[in-house]
């Protein structure tokens, strides 16, 4: 996991007493990033980045058939209007 400043944010375990003892995070305790992730919500992330790209994926494959019909429509059309021209003859 990386932080805002494209940083790798190293996994860390609370050590301190208390209800998240032994939680583990992603984060700089003691710098000035303060980027700060819990290990369960990393999971969630990547889990959302992955179905995101999986949407842009097929956005893009949506994309190059669309792009596909068109230029076929086009070549349809001209073939219709070469063989609109020879039957006038």
């Amino acid at each position: 996991m990386k932080c805002f400043h494209d940083e790798i944010a190293p996994l860390r375990t609370v050590k301190f007493h208390g209800p998240t003892r032994g939680k583990r995070f992603n984060g700089f305790p003691y710098r000035t990033c303060r980027y700060f992730k819990w290990e369960d919500e990393v999971d969630e992330v990547k889990e959302l980045r992955f179905m995101l790209f999986e949407k842009d994926t097929i956005i893009s494959k949506l994309k190059y058939e669309k792009e596909c019909l068109e230029e076929s429509a086009k070549k349809m059309k001209e073939k219709t209007r070469s063989l609109k021209m020879m039957s006038m003859c």
